[in-house]
């Protein structure tokens, strides 16, 4: 898992590193939602930034990944949650 995660943030490392935009990348296994919101406050992150999500019926049910991240980082000083 960890050499697939590693293969699908090539492209967006080097889009991030073109741009000169500094960013800390990391491959992490568990339910999404969680697993970003914990990494985000482990990392000290005061944004997550979210591209457009194609609506799902399954997202149309739960919410999208955005969504749900932005539900449990609700607290104050949490990260803000951009996007879908």
């Amino acid at each position: 898992l960890a050499d697939w995660g590693a293969e699908d943030l090539q492209p967006a490392q080097q889009l991030m590193h073109q741009a000169g935009v500094p960013f800390i990348s990391a491959v992490m296994v568990g339910p999404s939602a969680r697993t970003i919101a914990a990494a985000a406050r482990s990392f000290g992150c005061d944004r997550i930034l979210f591209g457009a999500e194609t609506a799902s019926l399954a997202q149309r049910l739960f919410g999208t990944i955005a969504q749900q991240v932005r539900h449990l980082l609700q607290a104050q000083g949490d990260p803000q949650v951009v996007g879908s």
